[in-house]
């Protein structure tokens, strides 16, 4: 199976069940059949989802109650450090951002949302995903000649 064909998998996080509903009806508008789109609006069961795997790109609300998009993200990476990981926060200058993009978060978004930000964005972050995606497969071609000519 070819890797690079597989839709990828976007979870929206948020508590708040509003925002979650928007964001996954923009998504679905604007990318059609190119994203998987899922969106959950409890945490703990956003975690039980990111350990079943296949999350290839990852928005979470950094405050919710209970598990915060801190936790949420750095359970991502620890499972996956490819999954491409924003933050959706209604401070910019919130410390929480900061510990977010140091916890390996690769971009993040304002409160309020704009739809067209938010579009770009993912396009932009699908485009990350595919180019890592097939520098790991070289890499892994190499590493593979490398093991056979030995």
């Amino acid at each position: 199976m070819n890797m690079l064909k597989n839709i990828p998998t976007f979870l929206i996080v948020d508590d708040d069940a509003t925002m979650a509903r928007l964001l996954a009806k923009v998504t679905e508008r604007a990318f059609g059949g190119e994203l998987r789109v899922e969106s959950i609006i409890d945490p703990h069961t956003a975690l039980k989802r990111i350990e079943q795997g296949g999350v290839d790109i990852l928005l979470t609300d950094l405050e919710m109650p209970g598990i915060d998009g801190i936790d949420i993200l750095k359970y991502a990476k620890r499972r996956n450090a490819y999954t491409q990981v924003i933050v959706l926060t209604g401070n910019s200058s919130d410390q929480a951002l900061l510990t977010a993009l140091e916890c390996g978060a690769n971009d993040y978004l304002l409160k309020p949302v704009d739809q067209l930000a938010l579009v770009d964005l993912l396009r932009q972050t699908c485009q990350r995903r595919l180019r890592w995606q097939r520098a790991l497969v070289d890499t892994w071609q190499k590493q593979k000649q490398a093991c056979a000519s030995e």
